[in-house]
């Protein structure tokens, strides 16, 4: 710790904290001003008084000292190398009366690198990247690392900025203001004005204060939240005070010091929960604080410290705001969060108001909100009800638009979609996704299609109800936006028996999350009478002849117990075993499956056997045995008391078994059969208080009774169940599926959904059979609570896509390998498969279904589509065929059907394609699986977006047919920004902003009404690449290699191109291509080698791209040359190359060979020949007066070709292009000898 003393011997002081002594002590001429203290390749201290500023080495003990001229010098309080000299720069403001402060860069060892030329009375300075920013009183400055103005912006009265991630941000009239690197505004939220500005890093937040009231920003979202504390705020940081791995807020405050938690972003402040009547509960939304309405507290019990809020109570929050004011309760719900967003209250008095909105229409109101907020969420409510002091909270703390609530349901459902079409798309709809929170709304009632169909659940009766398909913006029967409803009041405002199978999937789904995952599970098997129950011979198939102890153990425990199981399921497939062994599948913990010899041994005491002492059973010994020391452990028994255990401190509940809303009906333990006669249950009132819990009842009609609104009541953040009878089959789908994609329960709920759709594209379009199951699980589950609350994605990509366009014209390429085998076992054979959809229809195979679907532009058009799978045919296969059963246990009875199952679909639907490949088709005793699948389609869009850099300048290359004023969304990375454009009919270029370097997330979006175009694709700004170039000296007539070395300083792979070309006195080595391409890993080099001939001795020069380089050519040492009358020979002899130069009184040859293979000319009076011949190939040509011949020959056959007297004949067996190619490699080969020639013949 670094300290200065302002009495007795005013000294900087570094104290190491441990042993409380003084490691390194400073002197100064006054009082200490202003510490520092940094670490480098050393350690230094700083200190500031009123006429000195002083940077001392600790470990060198050399100081660095400034007069400062009679004013105050500032400390720096960071340091970065922005010069790349591998010495960290400081930056030295300061303040003066006499306007003679300055801005300077210094080394940390006092080099003064620059200073600014502005004198002011205060000057600061900060890091901006590889940038400064200076700023004053007046302006904000941009300059480069070495000085030079980049732009300044001239802006008044403004508090000194800070850089959060790629924003400059700073606080002026009432904003925050967000500045881009090229000094443009990109939004601002309205905070007040702000002090002591603050980046917290870890969320994504910037605070700042005014007088006691901390404000925070997300600097993603903008979406405003403040806490009171009850003090002047002096000074804000942050630390990792608890070492939780998590950052708190630090708080310097008139007289004390306080550490603040931070939750999800947001300052945990229990004490500004308060509940009250219907006023006190508007002003309260307008002060931006956790409500609950009503005389008597609604709060979890975990909120102990909720106060009941009054008029009164209200007085010093509301002190020094300005005050709206309107004359409804209805138009009351829209002005509390608009007055919130402006650091305003509302009041009830329109003598007290500052501005008066009574002449506004709700509609105006509405209008406005959209404007401030750009909602992504709607809220239908009974506006003038307590729903509406519900709706207008949830507008204060999650901008969601309240509307007013319709009685019918169709009418909703209009209104709905026109509220989502007035608020348009914006960044918000784009990358967060719409939403629906129905507080007041009818849910629609549809007819049971199953009831229309081959069987009759006569549970729920012939109609059910949905909230879903308000979700269904565009009538393409897909949702757009995810739906929760609210339940009744009290409402806690949190905004953060054949089911063992499906369970189980779930289960590995939350355990590669990396959920603390316990699942229960009802004990059916019995493992040890199972195994030693089997026939010799079955046991031999189980073991494969293995009859020892030792070889069980290295079979199964020599490999991870992923394989292990793995090869348990094979055996399970294909001895026919199913019923008994996918039980103990799903009974026992296999990631336990390993040899324990201790627990072995405690079992075999439990079971009191000696499984070796039984004579002419040693097979029946090794099953005991494998049961003893390798069989995994149980999952814990599913009964009341596990269930109590595990849900109160559990994040999510997944309930797939047998009950209704009424209760659970749990298994009796003791009987062997009937064991859910409902003698055992859980009840309503068993279930226990909990933290926020997820809730999944798949029991029959779970949305309609008691044990919904007691899990809500108990503290559950939100709760999802049919409102129908529940098909654990298609449920397991959808929850899987949920649990799988995207990150709130209203985008998973859409997401899984629209999954169980996709089925439909595989059926052979003159399929009628329909059995009605699927269409009613697709509509009738329902979620309770906020569709906007996160919940954290497992990401599973099968598909990869490639697309390209030039200008209108798109190509898109998708490509999958299906994520399944074929396993065997003696002469039975099944597929494996892991697919997140399934096709389920009754009395057929249960098939895997792999889907890809992705938006096009409205107006697309298809030009043509072509699939292509790779499949292979089996006999014999074993496939499942599915039976229907409720959760209840109601089984149908089902018999085959033919219904013609597609093995591939792409079809597009209101601007949706939508891919989708089945696993295998089955015909008789034959069935195709397929392995691989591709498509490619062809398709022309009104225009077309893409992201292209110039530099490291992003800008987004348009092409449309028509000219348009509309907005481009953008989101790099977790920043999101928008842009009016105007776009002109054909190409366009539109700057977006300048990046730094590293790889970049960037998704565009173009939007006029609705989205016209969009594109993500990972951009990569890289760093210039390192290149070093070494040249050996050549020798004149031979050749050698010459080597660029090039380094990647980036963090991800760089491909580029390297361009040698040869000057006067070189010439490339025989057939050497000029450019080589290369792909460098991050951080690594690559080496690229060229051959060179030496042509002509001196100082010669090569340009790689367009950068010279020098290389020496001397003379040959092995060469001969010989001159008589009318006769000259010269040769060139090298261990790479051989050159031979013959001239007679009628005829002169060159002749060139090397490793790769020779050239030769000859040229007379009468004719020229000229050759180029290699391992692969030899071609050559022939000329006389008035007669061409050109050949090629290779060991596939030769081409022809005879031109004489401007006649041409063609022969053999190889494409006329074949020769056109090898004759251009001859005559860019035999160039190089010509120029070589011509130097030789006119030497002296």
């Amino acid at each position: 710790m670094v300290i200065g003393t302002r009495v007795s011997d005013n000294s900087i002081r570094l104290i190491n904290l441990s042993s409380k002594s003084v490691i390194s002590k400073i002197q100064l001429s006054n009082y200490v001003d202003n510490t520092g203290l940094y670490h480098g390749n050393s350690s230094y201290i700083a200190g500031s008084s009123l006429n000195a500023l002083v940077i001392h080495n600790v470990e060198t003990e050399n100081s660095f000292r400034l007069n400062t001229g009679g004013y105050s010098r500032s400390v720096p309080n960071n340091q970065k190398d922005i010069d790349s000299d591998d010495e960290k720069e400081i930056l030295i403001g300061g303040s003066s009366r006499y306007k003679k402060a300055k801005l300077e860069v210094r080394e940390l060892d006092g080099d003064l690198d620059f200073e600014s030329n502005k004198k002011s009375d205060l000057v600061s300075g900060i890091f901006y990247k590889d940038k400064i920013i200076e700023t004053t009183h007046e302006e904000i400055i941009l300059r480069s690392g070495k000085g030079t103005l980049l732009w300044s912006k001239d802006i008044d009265d403004f508090n000194r900025p800070i850089v959060a991630e790629d924003y400059i941000i700073y606080s002026k009239d009432g904003e925050l203001i967000f500045l881009n690197g090229q000094g443009e505004k990109l939004r601002s939220a309205e905070t007040g004005d702000l002090e002591n500005l603050y980046y917290i890093k870890d969320h994504s937040l910037v605070a700042g204060s005014r007088g006691s009231e901390i404000v925070f920003t997300d600097i993603d979202s903008g979406e405003v939240s403040r806490v009171n504390v009850n003090d002047t705020v002096h000074r804000l940081d942050s630390t990792d005070f608890d070492e939780d791995g998590k950052d708190e807020l630090v708080v310097q405050k008139q007289s004390s010091i306080e550490v603040h938690e931070l939750s999800n972003g947001k300052p945990v402040d229990e004490d500004s929960v308060i509940y009250g009547t219907s006023k006190e509960v508007l002003k309260a939304n307008s002060l931006n604080m956790t409500v609950f309405p009503g005389d008597q507290p609604a709060v979890p019990e975990s909120i102990e410290n909720a106060t009941k809020a009054r008029n009164a109570d209200f007085s010093n929050l509301s002190e020094g705001k300005k005050k709206y004011y309107t004359n409804s309760r209805e138009k009351m719900v829209y002005l509390a969060p608009i007055a919130a967003r402006n650091n305003a209250t509302i009041t009830f008095s329109e003598n007290m108001a500052d501005r008066d909105f009574s002449n506004y229409s709700v509609r105006d109101l509405q209008n406005l909100f959209i404007e401030k907020f750009e909602p992504h969420h709607i809220t239908v409510a009974d506006i003038d009800s307590e729903s509406g002091l519900l709706a207008s909270h949830m507008a204060t703390k999650q901008s969601s638009l309240p509307i007013q609530t319709e009685y019918n349901a169709v009418i909703l459902e209009d209104k709905i979609k026109n509220t989502f079409d007035r608020i348009g798309e914006n960044r918000k709809t784009v990358f967060q996704g719409k939403y629906i929170s129905l507080l007041d709304a009818p849910a629609k009632q549809k007819s049971d299609p199953v009831e229309k169909g081959f069987f009759y659940d006569s549970e729920d009766g012939d109609t059910y109800r949905t909230d879903l398909e308000y979700g269904d913006l565009d009538n393409d029967t897909f949702m757009e936006t995810g739906v929760g409803r609210y339940p009744a009041w009290p409402v806690i405002l949190s905004t953060g028996g054949a089911g063992l199978r499906y369970g189980s999937s779930l289960e590995s789904v939350f355990e590669k999350e990396g959920y603390d995952t316990t699942h229960l599970v009802e004990y059916r098997s019995d493992p040890v009478k199972f195994l030693t129950s089997l026939a010799p011979v079955e046991i031999t198939a189980f073991l494969g002849e293995v009859e020892d102890m030792g070889d069980i153990v290295e079979r199964f425990v020599s490999e991870t117990a992923a394989n292990a199981l793995e090869n348990f399921l094979i055996i399970v497939k294909a001895l026919n075993y199913t019923e008994q062994l996918m039980e103990m599948y799903f009974e026992f913990q296999w990631s336990t499956l390993e040899f324990n010899s201790e627990r072995g041994i405690d079992r075999m005491k439990e079971l009191d056997i000696d499984p070796l002492s039984e004579e002419g059973a040693v097979q029946k010994s090794i099953m005991k045995l494998l049961y003893v020391f390798i069989w995994p452990d149980r999952h814990p028994n599913l009964n009341q008391t596990s269930l109590q255990n595990n849900i109160e401190d559990t994040d999510i509940l997944y309930y797939q078994g047998i009950g209704d809303e009424d209760n659970w009906v749990l298994p009796e333990e003791n009987k062997s059969s009937g064991r859910y006669s409902g003698g055992k249950t859980f009840e309503p009132e068993q279930i226990p208080r909990m933290q926020k819990t997820i809730i999944w009842d798949n029991s029959n009609l779970a949305s309609k009774g008691e044990m919904k609104e007691k899990f809500l009541e108990k503290g559950a953040s939100s709760y999802l169940g049919y409102s129908s009878v529940n098909y654990p089959a298609y449920s397991s789908i959808t929850g899987y599926n949920f649990f799988l994609h995207r990150k709130t329960l209203g985008n998973s709920l859409k997401a899984s959904v629209n999954q169980l759709k996709t089925t439909d594209l595989i059926y052979s379009p003159t399929t009628i059979h329909r059995s009605g199951i699927r269409e009613k699980m697709e509509s009738s589950l329902r979620l309770y609570g906020n569709p906007e609350m996160k919940k954290d994605p497992i990401q599973n990509k099968n598909f990869e896509t490639e697309r390209g366009c030039e200008e209108n014209i798109c190509k898109l390429e998708i490509s999958f390998e299906t994520p399944q085998k074929i396993v065997e076992h003696g002469d039975r054979k099944t597929v494996k498969s892991n697919a997140s959809n399934y096709l389920l229809e009754p009395g057929v195979s249960i098939t895997p279904l792999y889907s890809f679907s992705q938006r096009l532009p409205r107006g697309s058009s298809i030009l043509n589509r072509n699939i292509n799978l790779t499949t292979q045919d089996y006999e014999n296969i074993s496939t499942e065929t599915y039976q229907p059963i409720t959760s209840g246990g109601k089984t149908f009875n089902t018999s085959k059907r033919n219904i013609e199952i597609q093995k591939a679909d792409l079809s597009m639907d209101n601007n949706q394609l939508n891919f989708v490949v089945s696993g295998f088709k089955t015909n008789d005793n034959l069935t195709e699986v397929v392995e691989s699948a591709n498509a490619e389609i062809k398709y022309r869009t009104p225009v077309n977006i893409k992201p292209d850099l110039n530099n490291r300048t992003l800008e987004a290359k348009i092409f449309s047919q028509k000219s348009l004023d509309g907005d481009i969304i953008y989101r790099i990375d977790n920043r999101t920004g928008s842009r009016d454009v105007r776009i002109e009919e054909g190409s366009n270029s539109i700057e977006i902003e300048n990046l730094s370097y590293g790889e970049k997330d960037v998704e565009l979006i173009l939007v006029e009404d609705n989205i016209l175009a969009q594109t993500r694709e990972t951009v990569r700004v890289g760093k210039p690449l390192k290149i070093s170039f070494f040249s050996p000296e050549l020798r004149k007539g031979s050749t050698r290699e010459v080597t660029a070395i090039i380094e990647n300083p980036n963090s991800f792979t760089t491909n580029t191109s390297l361009r040698l070309r040869t000057g006067q006195g070189t010439e490339l080595g025989m057939l050497e291509n000029q450019t080589r391409s290369v792909s460098i890993p991050a951080g690594e080099e690559k080496t690229l080698n060229w051959r060179v001939l030496g042509t002509e001795t001196g100082n010669q020069t090569v340009k790689l791209n367009n950068e010279k380089h020098n290389i020496k050519v001397r003379n040959s040492m092995n060469s001969t040359r010989s001159i008589s009358i009318g006769n000259f020979f010269r040769t060139f002899s090298s261990p790479t190359s051989d050159i031979e130069i013959g001239m007679e009184e009628r005829e002169t040859s060159i002749e060139w060979n090397t490793v790769n293979g020779r050239v030769k000319i000859e040229r007379s009076i009468e004719s020229s020949n000229s050759l180029l011949e290699t391992k692969e190939f030899k071609v050559s040509r022939t000329q006389q007066p008035g007669f061409i011949t050109e050949k090629l020959e290779t060991s596939k056959g030769s081409f022809i070709r005879r031109t004489e007297k401007g006649l041409t004949r063609e022969s053999g067996n190889l494409e006329e292009s074949e020769l056109e190619n090898k004759l251009e490699l001859l005559n860019k080969e035999t160039g190089k000898l010509e120029r070589f020639l011509e130097k030789e013949l006119n030497q002296p």
